[in-house]
């Protein structure tokens, strides 16, 4: 894992910065598929973290936290 870009995240979950290193993934949404860049730690207090840059510029998302279980609604943008 440490083979990867390494950057120097924190402030999520005030907590200190702490290594992150990036690879490229390929990342399958029901029967979508793109690659971008993931990052992964054994040091932040997130199982996970989605970004803006990578995976939400691909879609129009829809939150609804009120169900049990949450739900997602993702509807992907065409590409340019």
């Amino acid at each position: 894992m440490e083979d990867g870009i390494k950057e120097e995240f924190g402030g999520i979950f005030d907590d200190p910065k702490r290594p992150v290193y990036f690879h490229k993934v390929k990342i399958i949404v029901v029967d979508e598929q793109f690659e971008t860049m993931a990052g992964f730690s054994t040091e932040l207090s997130a199982i996970g973290i989605l970004g803006r840059r990578g995976f939400f510029q691909n879609f129009v998302t829809k939150i609804d936290s009120s169900g049990n279980p949450p739900y997602i609604e993702l509807q992907r943008i065409a590409a340019h």
